[in-house]
């Protein structure tokens, strides 16, 4: 069992492979207004570790992240050196409903939490 934790502020966002045998993400989102928490089946691990990654090398531009079946959504984006604005959604099983947080976070959180997420023990489903 492993989780990995991005937060700045109120924002915290955390992944956890905790339930089921790698199949789910727990995937648990909290800003100053609230929290929300799912499962999340389609979930590319290696497809959010990658593009992190290649973010990380650019150090410009930004990355979509978002889970197969919709229900959890990630975008960074590059605004100024340094700093990356993180927007998350998550939402509920027929996303009639969602919760939607915006931090902004330093360039240098970034590295720790790709090297924490390799650690998930989640099954890369693709569709």
């Amino acid at each position: 069992m492993a989780t990995v934790v991005l937060s700045s502020g109120a924002f915290r966002l955390s992944i956890s492979d905790e339930i089921g045998k790698g199949e789910y993400a727990l995937i648990s989102l909290a800003s100053e207004i609230g929290s929300a928490a799912a499962r999340v089946y389609s979930f590319d691990l290696d497809g959010l570790v990658g593009g992190l990654n290649r973010l990380i090398s650019r150090m410009c531009g930004d990355f979509h992240f978002e889970s197969l079946e919709g229900d959890f959504a990630l975008k960074f984006n590059f605004k100024k050196l340094g700093h990356i604005e993180v927007d998350a959604r998550l939402s509920d099983v027929g996303r009639s409903s969602y919760f939607h947080a915006t931090t902004t976070i330093d360039q240098s959180y970034l590295p720790d939490f790709v090297a924490s997420a390799r650690s998930l023990n989640l099954t890369t489903v693709n569709g």
